[in-house]
Order: structure tokens, then C-alpha cells, then sequence
């Protein structure tokens, strides 16, 4: 059941309102919106749970655990969107529970929480946190007001601005929209960096016009000086359940998506991003990352997603189910308390398309032999991708894979376009 709610398929979703109001009404309807990894982690754990699943995403992963409805792009067509979760909620025999995985998706139900509320349970921040949080700008002068550090980070508001500030820099910087569920539609990816003062400029000067742009230091060290505070806060703004991670390698290199990480014990990353999130007033699904800065000693902001990552499987593998805990905690009735649940550390967890690029670039640029990443596997138990009772979304990609593989032999480029994920 798929298709994008235009005039060529509207017998696509037509059928799927009728599957809809035949669903009971003891067990709500999970709608879970937007794809990729982390859409599919809540697609798993409901799904083999019995809870009726519905996926609103760009491209249907293929999982057995519930229907896909495929969609357009939530920035550019929110109406369409807000068009089909009113059909969709008038279909359901009960409200369903809406689960939004994206940043543009956390932000549309929350700017529209008064009209949703009325066919949907959900569990996310005000619009006004949202709005503070995908705005960069607003989320670093929170994070200096409550004494978390950040990187070293600049506003510039002309190309003039920007030589003033180049000329003093070191190198490299990181130039990207402060605004940051739109840094893909606007790079093509999450960052641009720049290694002298005439790259950053030339990159400035040809983003500008369309958006709002940030210069920051780029904090070094490898990708294993990235860590992250994951948490599930209650609909009365406590924390519930958490867990801390590491990435230990990430594509693309330096400021890409993590595709090899683990959970770890690491208090002080827990208790910064603890502090930070307790400056909102805030509800829902959080991850907060920062890098070891080893010239201070300190753990820098990175950034706050309202939301949950590409690596929620991790959690949900190492004992931190955040798909269940949102889903209970929107059915639960007043007064009931669902369980805090508590991370096991030392649970690996890996990306498989993410790493195998991660690993080609790695054998290019620095010699890496197939064995070396192999041996770099070694106590993985938690994939992005793979399981073994939904075996089809890992064999899509493989396909993609090996079609892209194809395509460059015969110099047509990379057919499969680049990963895109939520990091």
C-alpha cells in the first residue's frame, strides 16, 4: 500500500481509509511519520508488538511490520501532508498515536498540535521549543545562557562580515544554514567545510542569498570524540528513560551521520544534556550530541534534535525502547505510570549502508583493507537496517548498492544519489 496523494493515485489512499476503519478499536493505530532508519526502528517495535502501523515516508522500506504510504517532501508540501493526517485520522476507528521521526515533521505537528489533537494522541514539544530548537541560533544562545559550551560559532550577515571574521579564523570552519531541518534542501548536505578563508567566503557567497548561515569551528579529533545524550521526557516535562552513546565512526567523515556507535557510561555527557533540556519546557523524544574538545577538556554542544536519531535501534537493542515508551505513554490513561527502562553498555550498533561508504572512503583515502573494517565489526548486535524475521529493507538497500556499484563502472555516476538520513 503505497503512493503519493495525487490525482494518478488516489485509489491508493482510498484503499487504505477503508483498511483503516476496519482496524480494532481497542488497539490505536501508531502513524508513524517519516522514513529512513529511525522511522523503521518505531515500524519494528510496534509492529511486532501487534500494534497496527501505518509509515508515512519518501520511499517504503519494505518491512512487514506495517503499511507504507509514500509522501512528498514535508518542507516543501506541508499542506499535503496536514491534508492526509486529517483523512487519515477521520478513517481511524479510535485516535491514533502520531509519531513524528524528522525535524520538519516534529515541527508540522506541533505548529498544528490544536487541530491534530483532535484525531491524534502524541507526545512532542510546543511549537515555540521546536521553533527554538531547529533554529541554531536561538539553541546556542540557550545553551550559553545555562553554561553548556559551544564551538566557536559566528552569525555573519554579509559577504563584508564575513572577510572580517575569515581573516582572523583557523582553519578548517564549518559553513551551514542555522535553521537546521533545512541544511539538506539547501547543501545537498549537513555542512560545507572550508579549509582557508577564500573557500569559506566563495561557499558564503553562494548560499547566502537563499539562507541564514552560521561559521563555526570545527572542534578536532576523530569521530570517537562524539558522544550523545538519548532520552525519552514525560508529557509533564520529567525525564523518563535515557541512555549515552559514542560514535565511533560516522559518514561522511568529520560532520556526517553515525554508522558505528555504542552505548556507553558517560555522566558528565549525560548530565550536560540533562541540564540543557531542562532549560525547555519539554516533552518527547531527545538527542543531544557534543565532541570532546581535547584543547579545554570540555564536551561542546554539537546540537539538540527534538526527536529521536538514525540510531534508535540502539537503544531499543541495548533496553531503552523509546518507540514503546512514546506509544504507551500516548494510550496510557491519567494517572498510569509506564516504566522507566535503563540501558545496557557496551551494545554496538552499525548503519550497514552508512559503514560499507564509510569503509570505501576509508580504503581511498587512508589504505583500509576489507579485513580491517571487518575486524572493526567485531560485537555488533544491533543493526540500522538488518533483522532477521525483516530481512527485505536490508536487501533493498543491497540492491541499491550493488546497482550504484554498477553505475560508476560504467561512468553514470552514483544511480542511488547520496545517503540521506536523520542523524
Amino acid at each position: 500500500m503505497a503512493g503519493n496523494l495525487t490525482a494518478s493515485n488516489v485509489d491508493h489512499l482510498e484503499a487504505l481509509e477503508t483498511w483503516l476503519r476496519r482496524l480494532p478499536a481497542e488497539r490505536p493505530t501508531a502513524v508513524v511519520l517519516g522514513g529512513q532508519a529511525n522511522g523503521l526502528s518505531y515500524l519494528r517495535s510496534l509492529g511486532r508488538r501487534k500494534v497496527p502501523t501505518l509509515m508515512l515516508a519518501g520511499s517504503d522500506p519494505g518491512s512487514r511490520y506495517g503499511r507504507t504510504l509514500e509522501m512528498p517532501d514535508a518542507v516543501r508540501f506541508p499542506e499535503r501532508w496536514l491534508e492526509v493526517l486529517h483523512r487519515i485520522g477521520a478513517s481511524l476507528p479510535t485516535p491514533g498515536v502520531l509519531i513524528p521521526t524528522s525535524d520538519p515533521l516534529v515541527l508540522l505537528v506541533a505548529r498544528h498540535a490544536a487541530e491534530l489533537e483532535r484525531e491524534f494522541r502524541f507526545v512532542v514539544p510546543s511549537a515555540e521549543v521546536v521553533e527554538g530548537i531547529v533554529n541554531k541560533k536561538a539553541q546556542y544562545e540557550r545553551a550559553q545562557a545555562a553554561d553548556i559550551p559551544i564551538p566557536e560559532t559566528h552569525f555573519p550577515t554579509s559577504s563584508d562580515e564575513l572577510r572580517e571574521l575569515a581573516a582572523a579564523y583557523s582553519y578548517p570552519r564549518l559553513l551551514k544554514p542555522y535553521r537546521s531541518h533545512l541544511s539538506k534542501q539547501a547543501m545537498g548536505a549537513k555542512a560545507i567545510i572550508a579549509h582557508d578563508a577564500d573557500e569559506l567566503i566563495a561557499a558564503y557567497e553562494r548560499h547566502a542569498d537563499s539562507h541564514d548561515l552560521m561559521v563555526q569551528d570545527l572542534v578536532p579529533g576523530d569521530d570517537a570524540t562524539l558522544f550523545g545524550y538519548v532520552a525519552f521526557w514525560d508529557p509533564v516535562g520529567c525525564e523518563h528513560s535515557w541512555f549515552t552513546r559514542q560514535k565511533l565512526r560516522q559518514y561522511p567523515t568529520g560532520i556526517g551521520n553515525g554508522s558505528l556507535q555504542v552505548t556507553v557510561e558517560a555522566p558528565e555527557v549525560a548530565d550536560l544534556g540533562r541540564r540543557l533540556i531542562q532549560s525547555y519546557d519539554y516533552r518527547g523524544p531527545v538527542a543531544v550530541e557534543f565532541r570532546w574538545d581535547e584543547r579545554d577538556g570540555s564536551y561542546r554542544l554539537i546540537e539538540i534534535n527534538a526527536r529521536s536519531g538514525a540510531s534508535n535501534q540502539l537503544g531499543i537493542t541495548a533496553g531503552v525502547d523509546v518507540p514503546w515508551i512514546v506509544y504507551r505513554t500516548a494510550v496510557a490513561r491519567a494517572g498510569e505510570r509506564v516504566p522507566a527502562a535503563h540501558a545496557r553498555v557496551g551494545v554496538k550498533w552499525m548503519y550497514e549502508e552508512l559503514d560499507f561508504r564509510a569503509y570505501r572512503v576509508l580504503r581511498q583515502s587512508e589504505g583500509w583493507t576489507l579485513r580491517r573494517w571487518l575486524a572493526t565489526l567485531r560485537g555488533v548486535r544491533s543493526w540500522a537496517l538488518w533483522s532477521p524475521r525483516d530481512p527485505k529493507p536490508l536487501l533493498l538497500k543491497l540492491v541499491a548498492l550493488v546497482r550504484s556499484s554498477v553505475g560508476r563502472r560504467r561512468g553514470l555516476g552514483d544511480p542511488s544519489g547520496p545517503a540521506s538520513v536523520d542523524a
